[in-house]
């Protein structure tokens, strides 16, 4: 094997599905740490109650009731409620 050549290696777990979630977000950390992984920047455009459903994967019911509950903050003024990024991203990252 000349220098410089990396021989791969094949390992097999046995993991919980925590146990892969865990992995996988030490990997990925590791990975943008080396410059092998781009993360998209979040998005900053408000979201209508539409796009939040997609993004957070919940109804739309779900949706109104965080607004109610002050978990999503609202933008007022609009004719049509518009969800400010961040606090989108806050309660998707477990933070709102």
């Amino acid at each position: 094997m000349s220098a410089g050549v990396v021989k791969p290696v094949v390992v097999e777990l046995a993991l919980g599905a925590e146990q892969v979630g865990a992995v996988a977000e030490v990997m990925l950390e590791q990975m943008k740490a080396k410059g092998l992984v781009m993360v998209r920047p979040e998005r900053e455009e408000p979201y209508t109650c539409a796009e939040a459903v997609t993004a957070l994967n919940v109804s739309l019911g779900t949706v109104y009731n965080l607004i109610k509950a002050g978990r999503l903050v609202v933008i007022e003024g609009l004719s049509v409620k518009m969800i400010a990024a961040h606090s989108l991203h806050a309660f998707r990252e477990g933070r709102g």
